[in-house]
């Protein structure tokens, strides 16, 4: 009994040294005005045509379920409108033991939102036509039996690839073998998502930069895109700032002071040296990049803007920032327009859901306003487009011209939970706002049915 009272002081006052961090992150991040965010101007919510009292519900959304509830550790989120940035709010902790804040700088592992940034780098190389995307991959050094073999802790690289600055060295259940089809062609690797085709393409990114994959990425686009605090492994000089990951679950004993306690979420790590582009090879260990809420708006406004960087600096061209936002899943269409597993996914009673949500070549969400699929006739195009991995979440709106990217790193057994995503508080937002006129187009609006 000594030891349980013992225990159950620790966590209570460890939840009041928690309580009093975060109510002082979320006053002080959001008292000191910044005047410039992600190279964008800060302005109010009105002067681009938004409503402010849905993201006020947002700021109070956060403060019930860091402050009061413990459903969430901490959580930022950022908005930007026509270039400008509209709302900024983060709360909570960064890493509880240790007493820090979660921030608009706070490094967060992206897990899936790793493959969009995956991608872009490659894309690099097709601007510059040193590939293309007709390409056969055999036509690169990747694999010499056209497939790639995962063995239990052995090599995930493809068989022929003995560049060592591929250090695809990673652990696999005791016994277990997969073996995945090598894809026909660039443009298959790029349109399609299982894991081991993104190992493919980060060797083809090697394969035609003479760079390892951390090195090519950092200097085809965090370098030019600004994005400073962007890396596979996070310098030891940026330690401090990397969030800790947190499983916020449902208290067992009555003294907790919130419903919700933080736990450490504990796992094997990934192998320093691997060099995971898509994230989440074998669980949420695999963090792939990490980056922070204000470096990937950067990114996000930079194909906004047709590929051109917050400072002026062209990562991309037009044209290939033009085919993000084209169907990516049309070729691969049956007779009718749809795509078998992905149209039918769910049965008919979805059909309307994923008729409206296709795959964009950048691997991430295409809402689609054009109706549905369809047999002939050019890939449709859509205005919206979002991706999201544990805790990461961005969201692009090329209609109304709108970034959003939130970012938290906990699970939580509360299902209700709403503060770690802003699209909907910003939808209403929208909708509440004076001139109406610009939201003419529907709302297929990321990850809502």
């Amino acid at each position: 009994m000594a030891a349980k009272r013992k225990r159950q002081t620790q966590e209570t006052q460890l939840g009041a040294k928690k309580r009093r961090a975060a109510q002082g992150a979320s006053s002080s991040q959001n008292t000191a005005r910044r005047t410039c965010i992600a190279g964008c101007r800060v302005v109010s919510p009105e002067e681009v045509g938004l409503t402010r009292e849905p993201l006020d519900l947002l700021r109070a959304t956060v403060d019930l379920e860091v402050n009061k509830l413990g459903s969430c550790s901490g959580v930022a989120h950022l908005i930007f409108r026509d270039g400008k940035c509209a709302f900024a709010h983060a709360a909570g902790m960064a890493d509880i033991e240790r007493g820090r804040t979660f921030g608009l700088q706070t490094i967060c592992a992206l897990h899936s939102c790793s493959k969009p940034l995956t991608v872009a780098a490659f894309l690099t190389l097709v601007d510059e036509q040193k590939v293309r995307l007709s390409d056969p991959v055999e036509k690169y050094p990747v694999s010499a039996a056209a497939r790639i073999r995962h063995r239990a802790r052995g090599s995930f690289a493809a068989s022929a690839a003995a560049d060592t600055r591929f250090s695809d060295r990673i652990a696999l259940p005791t016994g277990s073998t997969r073996t995945v089809k090598t894809p026909a062609t660039l443009r298959h690797l790029v349109a399609q998502g299982p894991v081991a085709r993104w190992r493919i393409l980060g060797r083809v990114c090697e394969v035609v930069s003479g760079q390892s994959l951390d090195k090519f990425m950092t200097e085809r686009l965090f370098e030019p895109l600004g994005m400073k605090d962007t890396y596979f492994n996070v310098p030891r000089s940026k330690q401090g700032r990397k969030a800790v990951i947190y499983d916020c679950k449902r208290a067992k004993h009555p003294g907790a002071r919130t419903p919700f306690q933080a736990q450490r979420w504990e796992s094997d790590q990934m192998h320093s040296k691997v060099f995971s582009g898509g994230g989440g090879m074998l669980s949420y260990s695999d963090a792939g990049i990490y980056s922070t809420a204000e470096d990937y708006a950067r990114f996000c406004l930079m194909l906004l803007s047709g590929g051109v960087a917050a400072n002026g600096c062209r990562v991309l061209r037009r044209s290939t920032v033009s085919m993000i936002w084209r169907d990516g899943l049309a070729p691969f269409a049956q007779a009718d327009g749809r795509v078998k597993g992905w149209n039918d996914f769910g049965g008919k009673d979805f059909r309307f859901y994923w008729d409206h949500h296709a795959w964009s070549m950048l691997n991430a969400t295409l809402d689609i306003d054009q109706g549905a699929p369809r047999a002939t006739g050019p890939a449709r195009r859509g205005s919206t487009l979002w991706m999201y991995g544990m805790g990461a979440y961005w969201f692009i709106d090329s209609a109304r011209k709108i970034v959003a990217v939130s970012m938290a790193q906990c699970f939580s057994d509360r299902q209700e939970d709403r503060g770690s995503d802003c699209v909907p508080f910003l939808r209403l937002a929208l909708l509440g706002a004076k001139g109406g006129a610009r939201q003419r187009k529907p709302f297929y609006y990321g990850k809502e049915p």
